[in-house]
């Protein structure tokens, strides 16, 4: 039986004021030394690490391994299966654009995305962020077009 193997994700916010310098040392100098010192004591198989400010990536580095039966490294261009990992990071961002007046919850993805297929139309965002939607086949692109 094939065991899978979750690599650690670490996501950093920063805020919008981002110091550029930690300590007198440039931010990605400051985190590759961060986890070229302590990615061992984490017991993850593989660390990958990305940063941006202003949408623009400023680190991005992984280490380890993507799957340790083939003995695969980890690269910044590893593709990651996050599951569930990603929900409350998400609703975190849907939240912080609805107190901002940026987003509406009780309207429809598609105000938003309108490339979405009209299926979703009748899905409201609130809907998405409390997984009642029925959305169906999210691996699967046929199953939801």
């Amino acid at each position: 039986m094939r065991k899978w193997l979750v690599p650690c994700v670490l996501m950093v916010p920063i805020c919008t004021t981002a110091q550029t310098h930690i300590d007198n040392v440039p931010l990605p100098r400051h985190l590759e030394s961060l986890m070229d010192q302590r990615f061992e004591s984490t017991n993850c198989p593989g660390l990958s690490l990305a940063v941006s400010v202003h949408n623009q990536i400023v680190f991005s580095k992984a280490l380890g391994k993507a799957d340790i039966e083939q003995d695969v490294p980890l690269t910044t261009a590893s593709v990651q299966r996050l599951a569930s990992l990603s929900k409350p990071i998400t609703g975190t961002i849907i939240m912080g654009l609805v107190e901002e007046g940026k987003l509406s919850l009780d309207v429809s993805p598609r105000q938003y995305l309108p490339e979405l297929p009209d299926f979703y139309q009748s899905v409201t965002m609130r809907e998405l962020l409390d997984h009642q939607s029925g959305v169906k086949g999210y691996a699967d692109e046929e199953a939801v077009l």
